[in-house]
């Protein structure tokens, strides 16, 4: 069975690396081994874990599509009446310890939607924006937190000089850290902070970047609250919750218009109008097969059906590439 299941896992793993879309030429310089083996320094991680949102539950529900949402995409997301949904939440990073009331660490949830046209895979975050515009950013952020050997931790400096000659890596510290702590997982708002196109099924083909809301609106927590809490709680909270009643987001695009960054996640579209596409029902922690494949998973962006397709966006592209390098060292 181990060796089955671990066959599985190589074939899928080879399956995703040939999926990937190259990166940009500017972009080749930056390998996505270079970004895991940066990020597991960060994390004081070994190469044999999740490289990234280690920390985090799995769940498993169903997605229920807008009656609205197959104009927008031929995607059979969009027409079946109900899509089975694995889903994982986590605390976004390289340290595995981070505490769940960290206000500056975003949260995360990602899905894999069994679909009858193949996986439909995502993963978003609960903030607007990315931490870096490009890979080569991201790894110049990553290196800058490194620990130095000196003293084992990173070098306040060293941080302070790139993000003052990066500032677009402040701006998701600085989203998180202006709002109120999420209550819960459940109670986050999520976004897809890179551009995919979808095609109608008149042909037109527009960018559209996802928008995920916890039903009801989302809880909070002051920061009296927050302090008061152990430094993990969430997946507990999930647990108990989920034990009771579903949790339930609602799933829905925001178009592009002329003038909005499709290839840069750091900046954020101007508020406008969103399409109503469906609703995720979270039933229940997922235990048995569905945590099995959610453990080994890794929710590729760019595991996408007819009707959705991925932009250039290089952090996008680059994301795809390195969960596969993670995904082949976490099974060797």
């Amino acid at each position: 069975m181990m060796i089955c299941a671990r066959t599985h896992v190589l074939a899928a793993t080879i399956a995703l690396l040939s999926f990937t879309t190259p990166m940009h030429s500017e972009e080749n310089k930056t390998s996505a081994a270079a970004l895991v083996d940066a990020l597991n320094i960060v994390g004081g991680k070994p190469q044999n874990v999740r490289v990234s949102h280690q920390k985090g539950v799995c769940a498993v529900g169903s997605f229920a599509a807008a009656p609205e949402a197959k104009a927008l995409s031929t995607a059979a997301l969009f027409s079946a009446p109900s899509t089975p949904a694995l889903v994982r939440f986590s605390m976004a990073g390289p340290n595995p310890k981070v505490p769940d009331k960290a206000k500056a660490a975003a949260r995360g949830l990602s899905v894999s939607f069994d679909t009858p046209d193949g996986p439909t895979e995502m993963g978003t975050i609960s903030a607007p924006v990315f931490a870096a515009k490009s890979p080569a950013q991201f790894l110049g952020l990553l290196q800058s937190r490194a620990p130095d050997p000196a003293t084992g931790k990173p070098d306040p400096e060293k941080i302070k000089a790139f993000a003052a000659a990066n500032p677009e890596v402040a701006r998701q510290p600085e989203y998180l850290n202006a709002r109120p702590l999420p209550a819960s997982f459940a109670d986050a708002h999520y976004f897809g902070v890179h551009t995919f196109f979808f095609t109608g099924p008149d042909g037109s083909r527009r960018a559209a970047r996802w928008f995920i809301t916890p039903v009801g609106g989302g809880a909070t927590l002051t920061d009296e609250e927050a302090k008061a809490k152990p430094e993990d709680f969430y997946i507990a909270d999930l647990t108990e919750r989920l034990a009771t009643k579903p949790a339930e987001f609602d799933f829905s695009v925001q178009f592009a218009e002329s003038g909005d960054e499709l290839l840069d996640p750091t900046i954020v579209w101007p508020v406008r109008a969103r399409q109503p596409v469906g609703r995720l029902t979270i039933s229940a922690i997922a235990e048995g097969q569905a945590l099995a494949k959610c453990q080994t998973s890794i929710f590729n962006p760019v595991q996408l059906p007819a009707g959705i397709e991925p932009s250039d966006d290089p952090i996008l592209q680059m994301r795809a590439s390195a969960y596969a390098v993670s995904l082949s060292r976490r099974n060797q």
